[in-house]
């Protein structure tokens, strides 16, 4: 094998490696209403991370908007999002794997205030 074979292919082993390491989320918002916090936490931890949506500009998810969450450690996780109201939507049992898509409706919001 040749030396440019050799490390065409180890770059290849290691770049599929680095974009197997991250996953994303994508938020489709077709509720109603405008999403102004997003919190992450590891299946079955009690804290909650930085608020996701800190950075975007303007820090919100607006009605009929898609947010993407990118570079997230594949794994289990529990998400809560925040309204203008301030009634918290917390979603369980969330596997994010390469690309996770939530498709938040007026239905889905209210039964996840109601059972928190």
């Amino acid at each position: 094998m040749s030396v440019r074979r050799f490390v065409l292919m180890w770059l290849a082993i290691l770049g599929g490696a680095s974009c197997a390491a991250s996953a994303e989320l994508q938020i489709v918002n077709s509720s109603g209403k405008a999403i102004h916090q997003l919190y992450l936490a590891a299946a079955g931890e009690r804290t909650w991370g930085a608020d996701r949506l800190r950075e975007k500009r303007p820090s919100v998810i607006g009605r009929g908007e898609t947010h993407t969450v990118a570079d997230v450690a594949p794994g289990s996780y529990q998400l809560m999002l925040v309204d203008a109201d301030g009634s918290e939507c917390q979603i369980d049992f969330v596997d994010i794997t390469g690309s996770y898509r939530i498709d938040l409706t007026s239905r889905r919001l209210r039964e996840c205030t109601s059972s928190h």
